[in-house]
């Protein structure tokens, strides 16, 4: 069945570019708490920009750092995802908000306990002040029943040159929920099958083979087993192209 899509973004002219494509739009800053002002710096590089203030102790050491020059602070209205989202859970969450990933996830306590999947920036270098790292983000989670599934992406600087070699500096990380909290959730009387169904379109999108046969052998009353089964052997197909 089709799925809902909502996008967050608080710069007006951006908003616009977005609404094009998508209604459902919310034109607040989420934070952890509602209600609140909070800055938004632009900077020269409008993909760096943040709630937080960029660490230049730290980005002077690699080439351009310029791109991070503060050259517009906005003022926005914040709001919370557990605000936002207080009658309908969310399947899945993705946020990349350079640096400000985990004071966003504080602010969705109550989604996290039905929420599936999370795919979310992080950080293992203070590219921003005072901002929280891959570890923080990882321990939040896991405190939710969320696993560390995949690295999908690793952003790497040279110190004099941006190339696919270098340190790495964040990464977009694929947290999934639990295969135990998931059966927890399907021995409840009041299951809804809409949940296995959706974690199953999750792991297939994210190609986790792996993790889609230790569901089968679970999952064994699951009225969609050769559906799955079907799923298993054209993603192992598909991850072998990969390989």
């Amino acid at each position: 069945h089709k799925k809902k899509i909502f996008l967050a973004e608080p710069h007006p002219l951006s908003q616009k570019d977005l609404k094009i494509n998508n209604d459902n739009v919310i034109n607040k800053l989420f934070y952890k708490d509602n209600f609140s002002k909070k800055k938004l710096y632009i900077t020269k590089k409008s993909e760096c920009s943040s709630m937080l203030k960029p660490n230049f102790d730290y980005i002077k050491q690699f080439k351009d750092a310029e791109r991070y020059n503060i050259i517009e602070e906005l003022e926005c209205e914040t709001t919370t995802i557990d605000n936002e989202f207080n009658k309908n859970s969310l399947d899945f969450i993705k946020i990349d908000t350079q640096g400000s990933e985990f004071d966003i996830l504080t602010g969705a306590t109550n989604n996290l306990k039905k929420t599936l999947g999370l795919e979310i920036e992080c950080c293992f270098f203070e590219i921003y002040e005072n901002q929280k790292l891959f570890h923080d983000i990882r321990n939040l989670l896991e405190q939710n029943d969320f696993i560390f599934t995949d690295i999908l992406e690793i952003i790497r600087w040279e110190k004099n040159k941006f190339s696919k070699l270098g340190q790495p500096q964040f990464a977009n990380v694929l947290f999934m929920k639990s295969l135990d909290s998931i059966l927890k959730i399907y021995e409840k009387e009041n299951f809804n099958e809409n949940i296995l169904n959706n974690y199953v379109a999750l792991l297939t999108v994210y190609n986790r083979v792996d993790l889609l046969i230790e569901f089968s052998d679970r999952f064994k009353n699951y009225k969609y087993q050769e559906i799955i089964k079907k799923i298993i052997i054209k993603a192992s197909k598909r991850a072998k192209k990969i390989d």
